[in-house]
């Protein structure tokens, strides 16, 4: 039996497929023929017609003089045009008036056909020799190109759902349905193996048969072409789950019932994996990606004692690099990426399996010599790739990635267990690579900087004489403070000499000699440039690390002033070949290779200098001799003094970040030690930006930068050395000592940090508008985004008593809180004063820092008014009915005071502060009094009258307020007095609610039940019937007066009301039984009644109203209430009217599937009968729903022929969807294709 299977499945593969491969290619190929012999004739048509409208007057897309116009208009030998009759054509004006008589051909047919005249075809200018690339390209590309052609201007939402999302999610559950299937006869036992593997294989054949039968019969349209990955394309679809299928069949006959053996199922799975990728050379890319992953995959499926490491590499190999030749001939990122993944993830896999680096470091050279040779060379060769000298590239993404992972995937080797030996060979060879490939094509030239990065990388991260570093936790921490330590072992040295060669010398080379990518643009050569520059810089600084920690190296040091001298040897004969070569000298990018190799020298020299010097005051020698550069630059402007300045400024700000200066910085608070160690390299910084005033260059915006942080550092650390002493560090301990007791005086540091940072972020600014330099706008926005982060993270949430638990001891005003309302009052006048003056950001974030400081001062010294010194809520009930009154006033007198700060000086901010405050007004207001304390929810009691309780006096305060607010800002101000308008009238209607309640149920205005399911269909429906009366009226009267009221604001007041008390009264909530027959109950009141009046309410608004919004809220709330009684019903019919009294039955699971799909298509049916889209858009939401249920529910829920008929019923009624969509969008390409005709 074993021999049977393996000889079907033999003459399956090979006397079905191929052949059948064959006959297609040759259709195709006649196929092609006869479309370009179609497209012709049709652009010569498409051209007649053209000229015919430049006749006519009718402008036409494009610039074309009016000699070309006239040319156009000449009678050519193939056709005849004629022009209108007694009126010759002369030379066209302007663009006139289209005659009444063009309207039949729609400007949309003339936009297509004009686009598909000009990109189907287009003529070269010379024919150059034939190719075996070229000859695949007359087989495959002329309906792609028709299919481009044919590309709509744009896709919706709709046609995306239900021609593309509908076929793949539909795929998706046919092939689990089958699985489903299949599973369900082995658990039956209705087949035996031999059965169930020819029935596999004939559902295999089945689906290859469909996928070529509507292949050839349905049309393509711009969204299901096979070129595209994405697309929709069900014959594409169909033939990878074929693809799915063949190799489910060949690892059941070998894995599961041993038929065949594991060599004779690798060959198959593996010939099946390469047919399906190089079927995708007419298939598209999604049946290449299905072949790809097969392919990579069998080695997984295949089981084996003695893994064959070397086989396996070779096989990988072989994988890879058929996916990049099938990329030479059709090009698909995707799929090249995917193997570029698969490559890279078995090398990973076998390295960690095998436990050794020969056959990983072949893979990792195979990677990227294979993706160099094939993605780059092998294109150039065939004459398939040009590169055009002077001209803008594009980068190769897919060339890049294929190359550098595995540069990346060594290295990550090299760091787990990396050692002399093969991986040394292998990083070597992906390094060179990277260099020679980002040389030899310039859109591959940031390969430069990827390699330079390896290389500084793998001698950064050499192995310790006792092994390697090891993937951890802590090398990643060590990397990142450049902490490791030196005990590099043997060969360090001149690996990294040959790298600094290599790296150093091929681009330079390509540069001073102007050859492939050394001849390119800006970005190429500054690519080259900077790679060449920097990667010596950082391998010796590399090397200093591994070899002697960065301690005091006179060698080292002798070696970076060896390598500054070469370096402005280099930038002195770039700078020559540039001018020599340059066109555009002008422009500063033009000599990017010099400037290059001439920063790279100033960051030697500063190498030079920390190698030779140390220990603390380096920082001080940096800054002084950048400002001895600075001045001597004013006095002998060369613009290398000028960037040797700006360099020695930045190794000062780098000794600083690796060593700051925060110990031992005296007692004395402002006279200490921290003027010589911040303010006097903050003097020099100001000094070197004064002394390179008159240049707007990089080094000038350096030194201000670094002044500016200097500057700020030694005002913030003052005032941080008041309250901690000498010594500055930061400690932790500092931090918890707030929330100890006694507790220290962080929280007072804070304020006087915010107060601090504030006015350093005023004096930048204004040191801006004189100056006019960016590096003090961007220091005092940064300023401003401290005082914002202490502002609010430290006093407004870390430091603030109502969450860290501390206690707010002394009076109940004046204690700490204070602190906000000052800091806040200080931050407020600063801005204010600004603002003044010239509104900016600065300004604006100081006086929002401001008013949130006072606001929340004002308010946590109210809350501690009530609560005494504890003011975190321990419960919910630990805010009182009173307090949350009190608190709402306050918050509404902080928004009538912000409104006179918005009168005496109108801005952004203080209309911002306004609007935020009366809005946190208003949210507290509902939050606390309309649930947080409203007695109809807390169950709280209500003792007292029937109305003189404390019901009237909190929302009739409330009440009081709001409407004096909305009073208040009625004038500049509408919005938002509208919304105190609103909320005054909610606090009003729920006053006389709950006084109403109150005088009905007695103090306690709760109950077990708050209301039925019918009780609130019927609300609902008034609710509906009122927001019907209201868009007919169009206004309401009161109290005489006539009020207009928005029909927007009755539907989403109707609609809002119907979803929560659908969702209050539903049986879930209450756990009531439903009342009534089955159909003829209480949901139907809950439920149907209300979707019925919110459909009429939709249909007048569609007839009436003309308001699409409105329409379609009325819409979702009918299809969803009728979607919920249908749910509700489908229960019933099962457990009956107690709804929680048993669990769902697999029945019952499949019967909400069945259910909610025919639901959906019902909807779906009715928007195409009514032509409505919001319907149809809304039918494939549902259908949506079911999808969602049948795999996150049923998959799990239900089991054997159910699951297995759920899936299938749902995959074949999504891809029944998908065609139907299609079918109807083909219909419409169809009709608009005779009248462009």
């Amino acid at each position: 039996m074993e021999w049977v299977i393996f000889g079907l499945l033999f003459g399956f593969f090979f006397f079905v497929i191929v052949p059948w491969a064959a006959l297609r290619a040759s259709g195709r190929s006649a196929a092609a023929l006869e479309q370009i012999v179609q497209l012709k004739s049709e652009l010569a048509a498409l051209r007649e017609e053209l000229a015919s409208l430049k006749l006519s007057g009718v402008a036409a897309t494009g610039v074309e003089s009016v000699e070309a116009a006239a040319i156009a208009a000449e009678p050519s030998p193939p056709v005849t045009i004629q022009p209108e009759a007694d009126e010759p054509a002369g030379p066209v004006v302007a663009p006139g008036p289209i005659a009444p008589t063009l309207d039949e051909v729609p400007p949309e047919a003339i936009a297509l056909a004009a686009r598909t005249g000009d990109e189907t075809l287009p003529e070269p200018a010379a024919d150059p020799a034939p190719t075996p690339f070229d000859r695949f390209e007359q087989e495959v590309r002329p309906e792609a190109d028709a299919e481009a052609a044919a590309q709509p201007p744009g896709r919706d939402i709709e046609e995306t759902i239900g021609s593309r999302w509908a076929v793949w999610v539909g795929g998706v559950a046919l092939a689990f349905g089958g699985l489903f299937l299949v599973r369900y006869s082995i658990e039956a036992g209705m087949f035996g193996p031999g059965v169930r593997l020819l029935m596999g294989a004939a559902f295999a054949l089945l689906l290859a048969g469909a996928s070529e039968y509507l292949r050839r019969r349905e049309g393509l349209l711009p969204f299901n072409a096979p070129g595209v990955l994405l697309n929709a394309n069900i014959p594409s679809v169909l033939a990878g789950v074929s693809v799915l299928a063949g190799f489910g069949v060949v690892f059941a006959a070998h894995a599961i019932y041993g038929f065949i053996g594991a060599t004779p199922a690798f060959a198959i799975m593996a010939l099946i994996g390469l047919s399906a990728l190089a079927a995708s050379l007419l298939h598209g890319p999604a049946l290449g990606l299905f072949g790809l992953v097969g392919s990579y995959v069998t080695p997984f499926l295949i089981a084996s004692t003695v893994p064959a490491f070397a086989t396996l590499s070779f096989f990988i190999a072989f994988v890879t690099a058929t996916a990049f030749v099938l990329h030479a001939r059709r090009p698909s990122r995707i799929v090249t990426l995917a193997a570029v993944a698969g490559h890279g993830a078995w090398t990973v896999m076998i390295a960690f399996a095998m436990r050794g680096l020969l056959w990983p470091s072949f893979l990792a050279m195979a990677g990227a010599v294979l993706a160099w040779l094939l993605l780059k060379e092998l294109p150039l060769l065939l004459r398939r790739s040009e590169v055009v000298r002077g001209r803008l590239v594009s980068f190769d993404i897919t060339g890049f990635v294929a190359i550098a992972v595995p540069l990346v995937i060594a290295g990550v080797l090299w760091v787990a267990m990396g050692a002399q030996g093969p991986l040394h060979v292998a990083i070597l060879v992906t390094v060179a690579v990277g260099i020679v490939a980002a040389v030899r094509h310039r859109d591959l030239a940031p390969l430069a900087l990827v390699a330079g990065a390896g290389a500084v990388g793998m001698v950064l991260l050499w192995p310790r004489q006792d092994g390697p570093l090891g993937l951890s936790p802590a090398t990643l921490l060590d990397l990142v403070r450049l902490s490791i330590a030196p005990d590099a072992g043997p060969g360090l040295v001149w690996t990294a000499a040959l790298f600094g060669a290599v790296i150093a010398g091929l681009p330079f080379a390509a540069l001073a000699t102007r050859r492939w990518a050394g001849s390119g643009g800006y970005v190429e050569r500054g690519c080259l440039a900077f790679a060449s520059a920097l990667a010596p810089v950082l391998l010796l600084l590399a090397t200093t690390l591994r070899v002697n920690g960065f301690e005091r190296a006179p060698g080292f040091a002798a070696l970076a002033a060896l390598l500054v001298a070469a370096l402005f040897l280099a930038s002195e004969l770039l700078l020559r070949v540039e001018r020599a070569r340059t066109r555009s000298r002008g422009n500063p990018l033009a000599l990017i290779g010099s400037a290059a190799y001439a920063a790279a020298g100033a960051i030697a020299l500063g190498v030079a200098v920390a190698l030779a010097l140390r220990e603390t005051w380096l920082v001080v020698g940096f800054a002084i001799s950048a400002a001895g550069l600075a001045i001597l630059a004013r006095i002998r402007p060369i613009p290398l003094l000028r960037t040797m300045s700006a360099s020695l400024a930045t190794a000062a700000f780098v000794r600083w970040l690796w060593a700051p200066i925060l110990t031992d910085m005296g007692a004395w608070p402002l006279l200490n030690w921290l003027i010589p160690a911040y303010a006097l390299p903050a003097l020099c910084f100001w000094v070197a930006a004064l002394a390179l005033r008159d240049g707007q260059d990089r080094p000038k915006t350096v030194h201000q930068a670094f002044a500016a942080f200097f500057t700020a550092a030694f005002v913030l650390l003052q005032v941080h050395q008041v309250f901690v002493g000498p010594d500055l560090t930061p400690d932790l301990a500092w931090i918890a000592g707030h929330y100890a007791q006694p507790r220290n005086r962080l929280f007072e540091e804070v304020a006087c940090l915010t107060m601090a940072a504030g006015l350093l972020g005023a004096g930048f600014q204004r040191l801006a508008r004189l100056v006019g330099d960016t590096p003090f706008r961007i220091a005092g926005l940064a300023a401003a985004a401290l005082t914002i982060l202490l502002a609010v993270g430290g006093l407004g949430a870390l430091l603030n008593p109502l969450f860290d638990g501390t206690t707010v001891d002394g009076w109940s005003v004046l204690n700490r809180l204070l602190w906000y309302v000052v800091a806040g009052s200080v931050l407020g006048a600063l801005g204010f004063t600004m603002g003044r003056e010239d509104s900016s950001p600065v300004a604006n974030a100081l006086s929002a820092c401001g008013a949130f400081l006072v606001s929340l001062g004002i308010v946590l010294i109210t809350r501690q008014a009530f609560a005494g010194p504890q003011l975190s809520p321990l419960d919910g009930a630990s805010v009182g009915y009173a307090e949350a009154v009190m608190i709402t006033v306050v918050l509404i007198a902080l928004t009538a005071a912000a409104r006179l700060w918005h009168d005496a000086a109108p801005g952004l901010m203080a209309r911002f502060s306004v609007s935020t405050l009366g809005a946190i007004a208003i949210g507290w207001a509902v939050l606390a009094l309309g649930f947080g304390r409203n007695p109809f929810l807390d169950g709280s009691a209500v003792e007292g009258p029937v109305i003189f309780n404390r019901i009237l006096w909190g929302y009739g305060l409330t009440t009081l307020a709001l409407a004096g607010a909305a009073w208040w800002l009625r004038d500049g101000l509408a919005t938002l007095s509208r919304a105190f308008g609103l909320a005054a009238a909610a606090a009003a209607i729920g006053c006389a609610f709950l006084l109403l309640r109150h005088g009905l149920h007695g103090p306690t205005l709760s109950s077990e039940v708050p209301i039925t399911l019918a009780e609130s269909g019927i609300y609902a429906s008034l609710a509906f019937m009122l927001a019907i009366g209201v868009m007919i009226a169009g206004a309401v009267r009161w109290q005489g007066r006539s009020a207009q009221i928005d029909p927007l604001v009755a539907t989403l007041a109707s609609c809002g009301f119907f979803a929560v008390a659908a969702f209050i009264a539903s049986p879930a909530m209450t756990d009531q039984p439903l009342a009534g027959i089955p159909i003829l109950d209480n949901a139907l009141l809950g439920y149907l009644l209300p979707a019925a009046l919110a459909f009429a309410a939709a249909a007048w608004a569609q007839a009436y109203l003309r308001r699409p919004l409105i329409v379609r809220i009325y819409g979702i709330a009918a299809i969803l209430g009728a979607l919920a009684y249908v749910v509700t019903e489908v229960r019933r019919a099962f457990v009956g009217a107690d709804l929680f009294g048993t669990d769902v039955s697999a029945g019952e699971l499949y019967a909400y599937s069945a259910a909610i799909l025919f639901y959906g298509v019902a909807l779906l049916a009715l928007g195409f009968r009514v032509r409505s889209r919001d319907l149809r858009l809304a039918s494939l939401g549902i259908v949506t729903i079911a999808i969602c249920k049948a795999f996150l529910v049923d998959m799990s829920g239900l089991e054997g022929l159910l699951r297995a008929l759920s899936f299938i019923g749902l995959g074949g009624s999504l891809v029944a969807i998908g065609l139907a969509y299609q079918r109807v969008l083909r219909r419409g390409t169809e009709t608009a294709a005779p009248a462009s005709a």
